[in-house]
């Protein structure tokens, strides 16, 4: 009998908390936004690094190497997740599935789906860089390479070590980017 009135009670703390969480949060939410919305209206051009092309079809070799050593390592990484069968980025999702409705590699169907949404570009008229194309072109063919090449691993740990390579991957090449 104790043990019951214990859990009502524990259950009603935990409700509780979380009311005034979050009705602290709206305060906070509603006292903070303007200051919220001028802050990001500051933050409006993208950041300069060391290794950016001046223009969009600009090639410079710094920023020809650091891109395509960044886009070799998403390609690996995101093939690496879905070798391990433990999960896969939303893009990968949907080149996987393509795939094996099409009959063809991962690979493929993420450079046709790239292309295709880059010729949706044209009509919102957008802009077009050499790195936009070789997005498309080296992280398809390091998802065909990596699948050719690496075998689906059988055992758990492997499994896991594939998806944790994944995050180590990707956080590297973001690192670059």
């Amino acid at each position: 009998m104790i043990g019951k009135d214990y859990s009502k009670q524990f259950i009603n703390f935990v409700i509780s908390y979380a009311i005034n969480f979050f009705v602290s949060l709206f305060r906070y939410y509603d006292e903070n936004m303007f200051h919220y919305e001028i802050f990001m209206k500051k933050i409006r051009v993208l950041p300069y690094t060391k290794w950016a092309a001046p223009s969009f079809w600009a090639i410079k070799m710094k920023s020809l190497a650091v891109l395509l050593i960044a886009l070799m390592i998403i390609g690996f990484g995101e093939e690496l997740l879905l070798l391990s069968d433990l999960g896969s980025a939303p893009w990968a999702v949907l080149s996987q599935g393509i795939a094996l409705k099409g009959g063809f590699s991962v690979g493929w169907a993420s450079f046709l789906i790239s292309g295709v949404v880059m010729l949706m570009w044209l009509p919102l008229k957008l802009k077009i860089g050499f790195g936009t194309v070789l997005n498309i072109i080296v992280i398809a063919f390091c998802f065909g390479l990596t699948t050719y090449f690496i075998l689906p691993p059988e055992s758990l740990f492997f499994r896991n070590l594939f998806a944790v390579g994944e995050f180590y991957c990707l956080e590297s090449a973001r690192r670059f980017i």
